[in-house]
């Protein structure tokens, strides 16, 4: 009766305690996997390609001929030069997050223009971004938490438009439609 008994207790123990990992691990992964605020066809930790409405052929890119690695519209060729996604920061703020490299969006002041680019700092708030729903299904405005203008498409340098920080207007030039990786 007695080794029916620690069987029984042990089984319970087992169980428990496989529960206890399957629960671990589930929490782990929802945590991996949140929709944004206001946004929650979108997921934190996938990547994605940026398109603005104003072009939708062209991906945000990152120009690597020029300094500091920023980023600029360009054809769509699905590179890891085109990927981006998602971490949280706080309530309804967010990092955007170059894909193969650990290069946070962040924004500064460049000959009195206030321009994106990527750099491994961050430290301050410059690189918090608010993902807020345009009123068009599927567009959204990304908006600097610093200063609260929309990443915007530019005058073109190259052949391949510039990106900007505008004060938000509602133009498709500031509508972003952000598709995952894959699909």
């Amino acid at each position: 009766m007695k080794m029916v008994l620690l069987i029984f207790m042990a089984v319970i123990l087992l169980g428990c305690s496989s529960l206890s990992n399957q629960t671990d691990q589930s929490v782990v992964d929802d945590h991996r996997r949140l929709p944004l605020a206001h946004a929650p066809l979108i997921s934190t930790h996938m990547e994605y390609y940026f398109h603005p409405q104003s072009n939708p052929e062209k991906h945000l890119d990152i120009d690597r001929n020029l300094p500091l690695g920023k980023l600029q519209l360009f054809k769509a060729n699905t590179s890891y030069a085109q990927r981006f996604f998602f971490i949280t920061a706080g309530q309804d703020r967010y990092r955007i997050v170059k894909g193969q490299q650990y290069s946070h969006l962040l924004v500064k002041t460049e000959n009195n223009t206030v321009i994106p680019y990527l750099s491994e700092d961050i430290s301050n708030d410059a690189g918090l971004w608010q993902i807020v729903p345009s009123g068009e299904t599927g567009y959204y405005y990304i908006i600097s938490d610093l200063n609260g203008k929309a990443l915007s498409v530019g005058k073109p340098e190259n052949m391949n438009e510039s990106i900007t920080l505008k004060e938000l207007t509602g133009s498709a030039d500031q509508k972003w439609q952000l598709s995952p990786v894959g699909n």
